[in-house]
């Protein structure tokens, strides 16, 4: 679980790296690659590091829709949204505890 953590810590700051010279920078301007990091890590399950990689595709995915056909305020609604759902349904993951068993 560390592991996942310390991988998204990662891939946020190359995302900040990346976005701050072009948009600049606030006391604000994370909240939305939190939420989008958050849903991803939430999807896959804190536990699996390729279910946050799958996460993170879904988010990815939904976020270029939702920019394309709508602004970003429903961006980040829709990220809420499917976080809320995901959070419902199954909170500790989609792929938590899919591994296969171990016969002793």
């Amino acid at each position: 679980m560390i592991a996942t953590y310390g991988i998204l810590g990662v891939c946020i700051f190359a995302a900040a790296i990346a976005i701050v010279p072009t948009q600049g920078i606030s006391a604000t301007s994370g909240f939305t690659l939190l939420i989008g990091t958050m849903t991803g890590v939430t999807i896959g399950g804190p536990e699996r590091v390729e279910g946050a990689i799958f996460g993170g595709l879904v988010v990815g995915m939904i976020s270029s829709v939702g920019y394309t056909l709508f602004n970003s305020f429903y961006q980040a609604v829709a990220l809420g949204v499917l976080l809320l759902l995901i959070l419902t349904v199954r909170p500790t993951g989609l792929f938590t505890g899919l591994r296969g068993r171990h016969v002793a």
